[in-house]
């Protein structure tokens, strides 16, 4: 190592470790933050030091600094900004020049610089290392991945089984600890329409209220208890997002992935927490990420190298996993319809495959929202749900700037919001769910066109950019801030009983938990204490692990690999979604991404081949 090299990274770890400790604010000044905690920082300071001059004598390229830095700046500051996001006041303030937060920005800017530049020095190593075809490198994968790719066979079927068993395992303790399983309000909604208490409307997902009246008639069918009958769903659902799990880590096996990636990618499906929760959990949201990563693992192996005689299976399944993203969230439509049009202008030597996935699916949803929303009734939703931004900025101008409305301003506010009206929405206003505000604005929304609407709300943005934008931010920060932690993590109670809907279940109630679920709600693990929890608590953060999508794409990208970018196209466009959402970073939405996340991760670590020849294949 050169002395330059431990000058920088010494540097870097001072202001890292400054970072680091001074994490939680700069209110008492900055050197409060080192009161009882000396020692610590000194062993910090000293791990980060030798870190960062053993990468730096590695002497990575220029063009892994020419990412790394950038990103690690852009890392730093949306951290900032989200931390200043989601304290009290949900503003900007922490960005404010002071001795903290320039110690917070380039300490926190210099961990994540250096922590990607190893990445991708890593990744480069061990893609010259799988292109020279070093010898042995085979001989590492291991029985399981070895019996899981063998062609046929009921050795290769045992492995399969084997898998799918010890998946379902991981989640059994989740089942028992909240027996019978947990069902969300949302859930409740289709269950009432199913029993005639309503008229089925498209605010709930056709498919899974579909879902839900196979289940209601299998429970009249066989007079099953209310317990049992959740009993019966939750254990399809974990059954089911084992089945999509194991086709995950059979094909990730296939693509002849390394065993410490298959190993990886197993131990995340099978034990990260909100993945688990989920499998026992009557919601939209477990079928959707199901159906999802079966989606992303159709679309690798359609966008594999040229073979002389193509697989068909992947487009027969990419076209069915398309179908039901469509169905199962009403953001589905938007990914799947979108995706195929990007697919098919980015690979253009599957443009035909795409155009004709993307005529079929259009013909079997037209046939969906046509005959049969006639045949069951189907009545449009709150139109409220697609407008959360605009009517969460609206709360904010309306609570921050009070005395600067004009007549005209108020009249507006008063017709959109017509039970706090525009003296007391702002009172409403909560930065990072909009339900408040949408049920206020829901009551006399069809009073006004949408010309009308747009009109005035424009008016007020325009004057008021800052809160605006501010209102922006703050409702999407749980989705691109690496700290995304979101006000709603996971369900972990009983549901049993929703008057509004008319509906009661027999199930345990959330009264007196005892047990280990007793103990869970006591801790609040999946409310939010699993935020002290070390590495745990950025796993189950819906931006934190974004960004790992992020990362996995820029290795992708500078490795030109066209079929790993491909499955990155859906899954930043079903993200972008999430922003027009009710709830910042809430984890059940960011589900699909999450349990895809070992698929991009596989492709990563895996071989592409030679930048010239992806180029030819591809034009």
């Amino acid at each position: 190592m050169r002395v330059r090299h431990h000058v920088i990274a010494g540097a870097g770890a001072l202001v890292a470790t400054g970072a680091i400790f001074a994490a939680t604010g700069g209110q008492d000044g900055l050197l409060a933050a080192w009161d009882g905690s000396s020692v610590a920082a000194v062993i910090v300071c000293a791990a980060l030091w030798f870190a960062g001059a053993r990468l730096l004598a590695a002497e990575p390229g220029r063009s892994v600094w020419a990412w790394s830095v950038p990103l690690g700046a852009l890392l730093s500051l949306t951290e900032l900004a989200a931390l200043s996001l989601q304290s009290e006041k949900a503003d900007l303030s922490a960005l404010d020049p002071t001795a903290w937060a320039a110690v917070r920005l380039v300490g926190v800017a210099y961990l994540a610089a250096i922590a990607v530049a190893a990445v991708l020095t890593a990744a480069d190593r061990r893609q010259a290392r799988l292109l020279r075809a070093e010898a042995g490198d085979e001989r590492r994968r291991g029985r399981v991945i070895e019996g899981l790719s063998a062609r046929g066979g009921r050795r290769r079927w045992a492995w399969i089984a084997a898998v799918f068993a010890g998946l379902v395992l991981a989640r059994v303790p989740y089942w028992l600890v909240w027996w019978p399983g947990l069902i969300s309000f949302d859930s409740y909604r289709s269950i009432s329409y199913v029993r005639g208490l309503g008229p089925w409307e498209s605010y709930e997902p056709v498919g899974h209220t579909v879902i839900v009246q196979l289940w209601q008639w299998l429970w009249d069918l066989f007079g099953w208890s209310d317990a049992f009958a959740v009993g019966f769903a939750a254990c399809v659902q974990l059954l089911t997002t084992s089945a999509a799990f194991t086709f995950v880590l059979v094909r990730i096996a296939a693509w002849g992935a390394p065993r410490w990636v298959w190993v990886a990618s197993a131990t995340w499906l099978a034990l990260l927490p909100q993945i688990s929760i989920a499998s026992v959990s009557v919601l939209k949201d477990t079928p959707f990420m199901s159906a999802f990563v079966v989606y992303a693992v159709a679309l690798v192996e359609i966008l594999k190298p040229a073979r002389p005689r193509p697989a068909r299976w992947p487009w027969a399944v990419f076209l069915v996993a398309g179908i039901a993203l469509c169905a199962l969230r009403s953001n589905g439509v938007y990914v799947v319809f979108l995706s195929l049009i990007v697919l098919a202008i980015a690979y253009r030597r599957h443009w035909k495959g795409f155009a004709a996935v993307f005529v079929a699916t259009a013909i079997v949803w037209a046939l969906v929202v046509g005959p049969f929303y006639r045949a069951v009734g189907m009545q449009p939703g709150p139109p409220t749900e697609a407008y959360s931004l605009p009517l969460q900025q609206l709360a904010r101008i309306a609570g921050e700037h009070q005395g600067e409305l004009t007549p005209a301003d108020v009249a507006f506010l008063d017709d959109v919001f017509a039970d706090r009206g525009a003296e007391r929405i702002g009172n409403a206003y909560n930065p990072s769910v909009s339900d408040p505000v949408k049920a206020d604005a829901r009551e006399n929304w069809d009073d006004r066109s949408m010309s009308e609407f747009l009109v005035g709300w424009w008016g007020l943005v325009e004057r008021f950019p800052g809160s605006a934008v501010t209102a922006t931010l703050a409702n999407t920060a749980g989705w691109w801030s690496p700290n995304g932690i979101s006000p709603h993590t996971m369900m972990r109670y009983h549901t049993n009983d929703v008057p509004s809907r008319g509906l009661s279940l027999d199930i345990p109630a959330n009264d007196e938990p005892s047990g280990l679920r007793g103990l869970n709600t006591r801790v609040n693990f999946f409310g939010g204490a699993y935020q002290d929890v070390p590495v745990l608590s950025s796993l189950m953060s819906a931006g934190f692990v974004a960004w790992l999508w992020v990362i996995a794409a820029v290795i992708l990208i500078r490795r030109r690999d066209g079929r790993g970018l491909g499955v990155v196209i859906p899954t930043a466009l079903m993200w972008l979604t999430f922003f027009a959402g009710p709830v910042s970073g809430n984890t059940r939405y960011a589900l699909a991404y999450m349990a895809a996340f070992p698929i991009v991760a596989a492709i990563a670590a895996g071989r592409t081949a030679p930048v010239a020849e992806v180029s030819a294949r591809d034009a």
